[in-house]
Formats: structure tokens, C-alpha cells, sequence
């Protein structure tokens, strides 16, 4: 009687921190334009249009960020961690988020498969096209819903067991639970026998939040906010992807997300407890929703939400593992080089950095309580990049790219078996259409990658360790991070027929 209650107590919890996600992002949607909506529409329609998938999808993702991100804050103003602000922020969830899942999941069972620029036409679509996009979305749904129930088994299988998921991330959520606060004196100790102690706090904080719902600690329970996350990535996906292309191929790119064998099923993927994944679900789909703000047409006028959301998840990727920094600069620096293009025209060099504002505005405002904790974090197995990044050192260790290099393209294109083929369809997209991939805002997805390696290879030459075993044994987990955005760089390229806006258009961050 007892585990079954902790189990119902774990499951309201979760499922509430879900509706929570799904309310912060319906009400970050709505700043959205609403002229992505067709005018034949109906009133209802268009005032719910946001794909029941995208909904759930960020509201697994933001339900296990926003939590941590929320204990975080909570716990620096001084309160203590476990059942209260947990139990809080789910009541929250149900009273904000639950009325919106049900007007949700009743359009969806009056419109079906249909994406939401489909729901309420007065002209049907062609029967034989009809069938054959359903008979394609439900396959890809079905296989979708089985890959979910398999990643959740495989993952309560075991415990944590790998060094890392339990060396940094499950030992700080035990101290987290036990200690009841991120000022634990155990975690701010130097001798404290915990590696990385400055690594971010968002999976020990929500390790911890399913530790306090359960009302104890088992790292065996603590594995499902992974799964959370998996389901989350390929779920928003579809939702995105619906507005942008036919319901079908929204659903098989989900499908190709879903199947890349190094998030699942890969030891090291979604499957532990390490942040490698998670890395790669937030980044992604910040990648993804900047590629939305950067596709609008002249006369969609607004991408407030979307840019909002790109930011929110590149902190949130940010808040998971270290890498997520270097993304951001990354992707900050890709927006700042595409407002050149709007040099010589005012009204769009002002609307660009405009979203360009929201975009580091949204990830500041997460990001800021974890740095300033982060400074009284002691220093111990940290590489610390930056303070040994000079001249003399980068020209030293110049000799190093010429086993990087190789190595990072025998592990991209010739060790597909293991980690997929997301790689080889990314060039097979390149190769089809060469010209439209150099276009913006599908060059947003290439600097990416390329800023995104340019970095890795970099921090080969920085770090002080051996470098086949610096760059050897980490490169892999690496390029799991960048995985979904090679995936939706070729699912956008081969599918979108759409014609990308040039640099005369309003194609970068059209806010009002």
C-alpha cells in the first residue's frame, strides 16, 4: 500500500509539473502571429491552433526544466526544497495547464490527424490524398507511441549505474533531497567527493523534485524524467513541423528524431542519466524554433513566441550541461552575422534586433540565479577553456587537428552502425539541393553544426589531458548534442517547398 501510494503521488506530481509546461507554452505561443493561421479558419480553431503534439511536447520539456529552474529560485530566496514546492508547483500545473490540455485533446479528436492550417477548411481535401497523409501519420504515430513505451521500460530496468550519472548528477540530487537546499555545505566543500561540482543543477533538481514527490530516494524513479524528455523532443517536433509542411512528413521527420540510435537506444542516450541527450533536446529544439522565427513571411508580422521559446530552451540546454554556453554563443553570434543583411534597410534592421533582443533576453533571464550561485561552487576537475586560451598555446597545439579532424569524420559518416545516419542525411540533403541549403534560415542549421565542431576541435587543443582520450572517449557523446539539428536540417531541406525568403524579405526575426 505504501509504494503504491509514493507511485500515485510520483505520477499526479509529474503529470502536474507537465501541465505547468504546457500552460508557459501556450501562453508564450500565443505572441505569435495569428496570420499563420489561414482566414477560412474557424474563429475557435484560430484561437487554439497550436498542435495538440507541440503542447505536450513543450510541457514535458518545460516541466521537467521550469521545475528545476523554479527550485533553483526558490532555494536560493531561502526556502527548502522538497514536497512543498514541488506539490506547489503541480497544484499549479492542474489549476493553469489542465484546462488547456482538454480544449486541446477535444480539437484533436474533432479534427483528427489534421495539422491545425487544415482544421475547420470549408473545402475538403482531396479523398485519395486524405487517406493515403492519414494512413502515413498513424503509422508514424503508432511506431512513435510503441518507441515511447520502449524507452520507458528499458530505462526502469535498472538504476543509475554509469560513472557520470551517478558521479555528477545523482549524487548532487541526493544531497539536494537530503540537505533540502543548493547552499548544501557538502556541495559547496572542495573535498566533497563529487565530480564536476560546477557542472549546471538542472537534472540534480529534478532528480531531486521526483525524490520529494516519491518521498524518498530511488534512482531507479528518477530515469523517467529522461524519458519525459525523449517523448518531449520528438512530440514538439511533430507540432512545429505540422505548421510548416504537410501533416505526413511532420510526422515521419518525428519519426526519423525518434530513431536516431544514439539518443535511443544507445547505453549513453536517453536510456542513463547522463546529460548528454537532454543537451540535445533543448539545444534542438531551440535550434527549431529559431528556424521557425527566421522563416516567416513579410506578411507574418510576429515572432515574438517563437523567439521567446528558442531562448527559453538554449538556456534550459544551458542549465543541463556546460556545452549549452557554447551554443548559445554560437547561435548568438549566427543571428548577430545574419543582421548584416539588414544594413541597408532600417524597418527590418529594426525588427531583427528586436527578436535578436528577446532571443538573449529569454535566455538571460534563466540563466542569470544559476551563474551568480555557480561563483561560490568550488573549482576542482574544471578544464577551465577560457583561462588558458592564448595565441601561443592555439599555434602549439595546431598539430592536434591532424588527428581530431579525422577522427571526428570516421565517427560522423563511417561509424553510422553505432550512432546513425543523421550525418550521411544531411549531406545526401546538401547534395540534392545545394542552393537552396545556403539559403537562409536553413543556413542557421549548418553554421550551427559547423560553429558547433569548430568548438569541439577547439577545446582539443585547450584542454590539459591526452587528447585521444580527451576528444576519443568523448566525441561520440558529443555529436549526440548536435544530432537532432543534422536531422532537422534534412528533414526541412528534402521535404519544405516552400520559397525561403532572401535577404530582401522579412526572413530574420520579423517582431513587432
Amino acid at each position: 500500500m505504501i509504494v503504491v501510494t509514493e507511485l500515485f503521488c510520483l505520477i499526479l506530481g509529474l503529470i502536474g509539473q507537465t501541465l505547468f509546461g504546457v500552460f508557459v507554452a501556450k501562453s508564450v505561443l500565443r505572441l505569435n502571429s495569428p496570420s499563420m493561421v489561414p482566414p477560412q479558419v474557424a474563429d475557435e480553431t484560430r484561437s487554439n491552433s497550436i498542435p495538440l503534439a507541440e503542447l505536450l511536447g513543450l510541457g514535458l520539456l518545460f516541466g521537467v526544466g521550469l521545475t528545476a529552474w523554479f527550485l533553483l529560485v526558490w532555494s536560493l530566496c531561502g526556502g527548502g526544497l522538497g514536497i512543498f514546492p514541488s506539490g506547489v508547483l503541480a497544484l499549479v500545473g492542474f489549476a493553469t495547464g489542465g484546462p488547456i490540455l482538454w480544449q486541446g485533446v477535444r480539437l484533436w479528436w474533432q479534427y483528427g490527424w489534421q495539422p491545425a492550417s487544415q482544421q475547420g477548411r470549408t473545402e475538403p481535401i482531396g479523398e485519395d490524398v486524405g487517406k493515403q497523409q492519414q494512413a502515413v501519420c498513424r503509422t508514424c504515430q503508432s511506431l512513435i507511441a510503441i518507441l515511447m513505451v520502449l524507452a520507458l521500460l528499458q530505462t526502469l530496468q535498472t538504476p543509475q549505474k554509469l560513472w557520470d550519472e551517478r558521479a555528477i548528477f545523482a549524487l548532487k540530487a541526493r544531497v539536494l533531497f537530503e540537505d533540502r537546499s543548493i547552499d548544501s555545505p557538502a556541495l559547496r566543500h572542495a573535498d566533497f567527493v563529487q565530480y564536476h561540482p560546477h557542472y549546471p543543477l538542472l537534472l540534480p533538481l529534478a532528480e531531486q523534485n521526483v525524490y520529494a514527490l516519491l518521498g524518498r530516494v530511488d534512482d531507479r524513479w528518477s530515469k523517467l524524467i529522461f524519458t519525459a524528455l525523449y517523448c518531449g523532443l520528438v512530440l514538439t517536433t511533430a507540432g512545429v513541423l505540422q505548421r510548416h509542411l504537410t501533416c505526413a512528413q511532420a510526422w515521419l521527420g518525428a519519426l526519423l528524431m525518434a530513431t536516431i540510435p544514439v539518443l535511443m537506444p544507445y547505453e549513453y542516450g536517453f536510456l542513463c542519466g547522463q546529460a548528454d541527450a537532454p543537451t540535445a533536446c533543448y539545444h534542438g529544439i531551440s535550434l527549431l524554433y529559431l528556424w521557425e522565427s527566421l522563416s516567416r513571411k513579410p506578411s507574418q508580422q510576429s515572432a515574438i513566441g517563437s523567439m521567446l521559446l528558442a531562448g527559453l530552451c538554449g538556456a534550459l540546454a544551458a542549465f543541463t550541461k556546460d556545452e549549452g554556453i557554447a551554443y548559445l554563443m554560437i547561435d548568438g553570434a549566427i543571428l548577430g552575422l545574419f543582421l548584416l543583411g539588414f544594413l541597408r534597410n532600417p524597418e527590418q534592421l529594426r525588427r531583427a534586433l528586436f527578436g535578436m533582443v528577446l532571443f538573449v533576453a529569454a535566455a538571460s533571464a534563466l540563466l542569470i540565479p544559476w551563474l551568480i550561485h555557480r561563483r561560490s561552487l568550488p573549482n576542482t576537475t574544471e578544464m577551465n577553456y577560457f583561462g588558458r586560451m592564448t595565441v601561443d598555446l592555439l599555434v602549439s597545439r595546431l598539430e592536434t587537428l591532424k588527428w581530431s579532424v579525422p577522427h571526428l569524420i570516421r565517427r560522423m559518416f563511417w561509424e553510422w552502425r553505432e550512432w546513425g545516419l543523421q550525418w550521411w542525411l544531411m549531406l545526401a540533403a546538401i547534395a540534392c539541393r545545394p542552393s537552396r541549403s545556403l539559403q537562409p534560415p536553413l543556413l542557421l542549421f549548418l553554421l550551427d553544426i559547423v560553429g558547433s565542431l569548430a568548438a569541439l576541435l577547439l577545446a582539443g587543443m585547450l584542454a590539459p589531458a591526452q587528447l585521444d582520450e580527451h576528444i576519443g572517449g568523448s566525441s561520440h557523446r558529443f555529436l549526440m548534442q548536435i544530432a537532432p539539428v543534422a536531422v532537422l536540417f534534412g528533414v526541412i531541406l528534402f521535404f519544405s517547398d516552400e520559397p525561403l525568403p532572401g535577404v530582401k524579405s522579412d526572413f530574420a526575426l520579423s517582431c513587432e
